[in-house]
């Protein structure tokens, strides 16, 4: 059931009441709690695997989640001119990373079609209003899925109720590549003044580190040939890895991953230096902070995929070493459905 809620000036659609418990992707149904709340005031049980997946648990029924996408998410809490601003701007760095061999693309989930805009791709969209928008701009939407070369997730995967089977599905329509783009735990010092509830937001179940990104679209059947913390990833299915990479190109390895102990390291590591880095001492504290994620997360640097086009990449850090506006806590990501 959908109420009207007001928040913080905001006024958006939300679910009732959490209904249906959660086991994490991996199959375990224990974990750390490491959130009670999210950013608009909500409350959310934020739950870390010890794989390192998070998961809000528990969560809404599907049959909520369909109504609250299709009519009320996003035109509730987000001007459309402001929210095309940010999708267009994701659209660029998108543009500079992913592969400039494809000849028809489709990003699912577009939401107002920024991303597809730039990019040139098809947009699949459920919210009408949305979409009204989208087309108003000039988007392309299409009515159903169909095989592409290029299948663009932005900003979307972490708000499937189950993204491995949601992949699977898609699966077949992703001729050469999958190109992913999630919020990532990693973000969160700087681009989330280092708090995990202004990170965490009801619409996302799943929350993800690269190592968690990369098992989640391994387990659907893909072998992921690019990524970093960012979150971005490419990938191919894994039955195409002798027909699309060349002879001096190899998919990672896949791993199961570990993450737990880490993660819960590293976030309580942030809720320390939370007052820091707000005060004066945050130019002291960046070495620091860099040396710390670097131990923790692996691909916090990663080279520009190769036969991309061009350089950059979604969520570059601006000259003063903060982000983008798009990624600021006071105007955070407010993913597609």
């Amino acid at each position: 059931m959908l109420v009207r809620s007001e928040e913080k000036g905001e006024v958006r659609f939300v679910l009732a009441e959490y209904t249906r418990d959660v086991k994490c992707l991996c199959g375990q149904g224990d974990g750390t709690v490491v959130g009670d709340t999210d950013r608009h005031g909500i409350p959310t049980r934020s739950v870390l695997c010890d794989c390192g997946l998070v998961r809000i648990d528990p969560y809404y029924e599907t049959s909520d989640l369909d109504e609250f996408y299709q009519e009320h998410y996003r035109q509730e809490f987000r001007d459309f001119e402001e929210q095309w601003d940010i999708e267009v701007q994701r659209g660029g760095g998108i543009q500079a990373e992913i592969p400039v061999d494809w000849g028809s693309a489709i990003e699912y989930g577009a939401g107002l079609g920024g991303v597809s805009y730039i990019v040139g791709s098809q947009a699949l969209e459920p919210n009408k209003e949305c979409r009204a928008y989208g087309e108003s701009q000039g988007v392309a939407y299409i009515d159903q899925m169909q095989e592409c070369d290029l299948l663009i997730l932005s900003h979307v995967l972490e708000h499937f109720p189950d993204p491995v089977a949601k992949l699977k599905e898609l699966k077949q329509y992703a001729k050469k590549y999958l190109y992913v783009v999630v919020p990532g735990l990693a973000q969160i010092p700087r681009s989330y003044n280092t708090s995990f509830q202004n990170y965490a937001e009801d619409a996302h179940p799943w929350s993800f580190c690269f190592e968690t990104a990369k098992w989640v679209v391994e387990e659907a059947g893909f072998r992921v040939l690019w990524g970093s913390e960012a979150i971005t990833l490419i990938a191919i299915r894994e039955e195409d890895v002798g027909r699309i990479c060349k002879p001096d190109e190899e998919p990672y390895e896949r791993t199961t991953p570990h993450m737990g102990p880490r993660i819960e390291q590293y976030l309580g590591a942030v809720r320390d230096m939370e007052w820091v880095m707000n005060g004066y001492f945050l130019k002291e504290t960046r070495k620091a902070e860099e040396e710390f994620m670097a131990d923790v997360f692996k691909h916090m640097e990663e080279e520009v995929p190769p036969g991309v086009g061009g350089e950059g990449g979604v969520g570059e850090e601006s000259v003063d070493g903060g982000t983008e506006e798009r990624d600021r806590p006071d105007n955070p990501d407010n993913s597609q459905p």
